[in-house]
């Protein structure tokens, strides 16, 4: 598996962690984990960790997962949904603004504090 998924009920979220650099293929796959995790836990937030992986692929193959793959996935815009990268990563960037323009609650963070303050606001 090229994640690894969490339930953090006390705090109300669910973490996914990268464990390998990111592809679209990888990124659909990671997301709809998370997102059936939070339906199957009635929560609304989710953290990707991605702070050990870069996204490798073209912007092309970002527009396309933030565009297609994510509307194919029925995801909820009411989702809150933090990706927590390097200080000096901004390979995830992209995916995070189309997401953005798209309607979803999806924010960039490169703090973890910063990171879950943001998911716990409601």
């Amino acid at each position: 598996m090229y994640y690894e998924l969490e339930v953090n009920a006390e705090e109300g979220y669910v973490r996914a962690t990268a464990t390998c650099d990111i592809t679209r293929v990888i990124a659909t796959q990671m997301t709809d984990g998370v997102f059936q995790m939070l339906r199957a836990e009635n929560l609304e937030a989710g953290l990707i960790d991605v702070r050990n992986c870069r996204n490798v692929d073209a912007p092309s193959q970002n527009y396309q997962f933030a565009n297609e793959d994510a509307a194919a996935l029925k995801l909820r815009t009411t989702d809150r949904i933090a990706i927590l990268a390097a200080p000096d990563d901004d390979s995830h960037d992209f995916v995070a603004i189309v997401m953005g323009n798209n309607g979803y609650n999806v924010h960039i963070f490169r703090d973890e504090e910063e990171a879950l303050a943001w998911l716990k606001i409601t």
